[in-house]
């Protein structure tokens, strides 16, 4: 599963296993709550096992 995550930062991709919609969105809000925006990818990763893709815009 690739996903693509918007910030203030710009933009990330991160890959892993996948996750159904309602898994992917209990993860968020479980991360939100208790980290703030810029550690959320290097949290998310690391709980969930992803890894963050290289990745240009244009």
């Amino acid at each position: 599963m690739v996903i693509r995550v918007t910030s203030s930062r710009g933009y990330k991709l991160i890959s892993g296993k996948p996750l159904a919609f309602n898994e992917l969105k209990k993860a968020v809000n479980e991360i939100m709550r208790g980290h703030i925006e810029r550690d959320f990818i290097d949290t998310f990763c690391s709980i969930y096992g992803y890894k963050v893709l290289p990745y240009t815009e244009g």
